[in-house]
Formats: C-alpha cells, sequence, structure tokens
C-alpha cells in the first residue's frame, strides 16, 4: 500500500470519528437541570413554619444579613490596612470581627429558635448543621474537578 492511500484512509477515519463525537455531543442526550433552592425556602420547609413564623423568621435573615456585611466590610478594610502597614493590632482587630461574625452567627440561630413551637425544636438541629455547612461553602467553595 502507498504511503498516499495509507494517509487517505487515516484522514478519512478522523473525519468519520470526528463527525461521530460531534453528532454525539450536539444530538445526545441533555444533563438534567436541576433547580436550585433558596436555601431560606428551604429552612422553612425543612423546620415546618408556618406564615406567621416565616414572616419573622425573614426579618431575622434580613437583620443577620445586614449585620454581616456590616462586619465583612469592616474586615476587609481593615485586613487592607494590614497589608498595608502590618501591624499586632491590626491583627488583633481582624480577629474580633471575626469573633463577632461567629456570635452573630449564634445569636440568630437563638432567635430562630425562639419563633419554634415545642414540636419544631426537634427539626432545629438538623436545620443549624444544613445553615452551618451552608455558611461553610459560601465562605470556602470548593473547586469542582
Amino acid at each position: 500500500m502507498k504511503k498516499e492511500t495509507f494517509y487517505k484512509i487515516i484522514i478519512g477515519l478522523l473525519i468519520v470519528l470526528n463527525l461521530f463525537q460531534l453528532s454525539a455531543f450536539f444530538f445526545g442526550q441533555k444533563p438534567p437541570h436541576i433547580k436550585k433552592i433558596d436555601f431560606k425556602e428551604k429552612a422553612t420547609n425543612e423546620m415546618a413554619l408556618n406564615t406567621k413564623q416565616q414572616k419573622v423568621f425573614f426579618e431575622f435573615v434580613l437583620k443577620h444579613k445586614q449585620k454581616m456585611e456590616i462586619l465583612q466590610e469592616q474586615q476587609v478594610q481593615t485586613i487592607a490596612n494590614y497589608f498595608r502597614q502590618p501591624t499586632d493590632s491590626l491583627l488583633t482587630q481582624i480577629s474580633k470581627i471575626e469573633v463577632e461574625k461567629v456570635k452573630a452567627t449564634e445569636q440568630h440561630f437563638l432567635e430562630v429558635k425562639s419563633i419554634l413551637s415545642p414540636k419544631q425544636h426537634s427539626k432545629f438541629e438538623g436545620f443549624k448543621k444544613n445553615a452551618i455547612e451552608h455558611i461553610l461553602k459560601k465562605t470556602n467553595p470548593q473547586k469542582k474537578p
């Protein structure tokens, strides 16, 4: 077999292979669309909150979110100042802000627990566990492979 004929066959096979891969990509099954559920909605369902409790819960969430945004902004500014001119007092201030964030979150959990009925208290620990996982995923996102 001549080299020219051999190369023509190889090129033809590669073209067929490429066409097969492209057709599989364009005409193959699409992955199912996963609906992203809002965490607040998931939490209200998980704790089985009634309408009145949901309203108070959403107020607590908004208040907590605003508090965390203020603390986050303070922390960002303090960290920026630290890298401009490092001092131990700025490190201490950064740590204090982080402690405030943790305490504010614990206070938020206590507020949420306060609106629950005795029957709902058993569902609170599951909510708290899921909320902590949600918070940690937001602050330390894992890269997908």
